[in-house]
């Protein structure tokens, strides 16, 4: 017994949303499933990206993330080859220029994706639900960390406010 494509045609008529049930795992897909801003030991500010790949297989070339600040500055960084893998979810923590350190939560920063491959540079779509008005662009608000909370601000003795 072996593969028959005219089955998975004929399938197809009684069921057309087996194609799209396929469609959604081929390759990889590659999301922000959280960004938040912290405050780092050394009272500097940090965009924690968690990315997540939804897809069947790791992205076969190295990932370049890019965030894009208010100020005009950018922040690259390098993910591991292959990285994130398949149903991985692997936070990456992307430093603040500091003439962003007094961004308010109403400004945004947009994060790219680019994908080296073989010396060539490609720009990576990001797999995400909502629609996006450029497919290779995601705009994140860089809302300040709460005052207080232990694990958004600098290390040290937490004293609770009573």
């Amino acid at each position: 017994m072996g593969f028959n494509p005219w089955e998975v045609i004929y399938a197809h008529q009684f069921d057309p949303s087996l194609y799209e049930q396929i469609a959604e795992k081929i390759g990889y897909r590659i999301r922000p499933s959280m960004v938040m801003r912290r405050i780092n030991e050394r009272v500097e500010h940090e965009l924690i990206v968690v990315m997540s790949n939804d897809g069947c297989v790791s992205p076969p070339g190295k990932i370049t993330l890019t965030a894009a600040f208010p100020s005009g500055k950018s922040v690259s960084i390098d993910l591991p080859a292959g990285a994130p893998g398949v149903n991985d979810k692997v936070y990456y923590t992307i430093p603040f220029p500091k003439e962003d350190f007094g961004c308010t939560s109403s400004q945004n920063a947009v994060l790219t994706m680019t994908l080296t491959m073989k010396g060539k540079v490609y720009p990576v779509k990001w797999a995400v639900r909502q629609a996006l008005y450029d497919d290779h662009q995601v705009s994140v608000p860089l809302i300040m960390p709460c005052r207080g909370d232990p694990f958004l601000t600098p290390s040290g003795t937490y004293e609770p406010v009573l």
